[in-house]
């Protein structure tokens, strides 16, 4: 049944449309998302993870994920067709059960309405969110995410902090964001640093 997981998540890349992925937050669901962002060659990557202190600031997610100060779900269709400029796009949000009701109602409403869309978008919660209900779910089982490859040789958490670190937030903000003591932050570039076999931010490849 593991072996399930990563294909879904391939056939949902090739051929674009969207995903709940439900369970615990943890590991488990970011691997799936580090899996799909992975195996996402040729696509433009849009990714957070929602920040509880701007959960009730509406737009904030929409502003922190599409750089958008409103709008409903027909405005963040414009807006992907935009980003993804005739090419495939993935969008992967984490604790989406975190985000404002604004922004959730509004890539919600996106998700449903994607059509033929080259765009994949992914939304990882405990599967309490009823904007999300009635979109495909992949409900995880304890464990499912160390099925899940990582090419990188990074742990999950050292994926996350990467990753954020390449789109340019700095050790506070990753703190902040993950929920994480600064040093625990600069710990885990370090790690990522040698796994990768680069010393600067500028030169991060997951």
């Amino acid at each position: 049944m593991r072996d399930a997981v990563p294909a879904r998540l391939d056939g949902l890349v090739a051929t674009g449309g969207v995903l709940r992925i439900t369970g615990e937050p943890g590991p488990g669901r970011s691997a799936v998302l580090g899996y799909a962002v992975e195996r996402a060659d040729g696509h433009r990557i849009l990714r957070m993870v929602a920040v509880p202190a701007e959960q009730d600031l509406p737009y904030a997610g929409l502003h922190l994920l599409l750089r958008m100060t409103g709008g409903d779900a027909s405005a963040v269709l414009d807006r992907l067709d935009e980003l993804g400029g005739g090419g495939p796009l993935l969008v992967a949000v984490d604790d989406a059960d975190r985000l404002d009701s604004a922004s959730l109602r509004a890539l919600a409403g996106a998700a449903r309405g994607l059509g033929r869309r080259r765009v994949v978008m992914l939304f990882a919660d405990r599967g309490e969110t009823a904007e999300l209900d009635g979109l495909p779910e992949l409900r995880l089982v304890p464990g499912a995410g160390s099925s899940v490859p990582n090419k990188s040789g990074l742990t999950v958490r050292e994926a996350q902090v990467t990753s954020l670190a390449r789109d340019g937030l700095s050790n506070a903000e990753i703190a902040e964001r993950l929920a994480l003591g600064r040093r625990t932050v600069e710990s885990h570039l370090q790690r990522a640093f040698a796994k990768l076999g680069v010393h600067s931010r500028a030169k991060l490849r997951l």
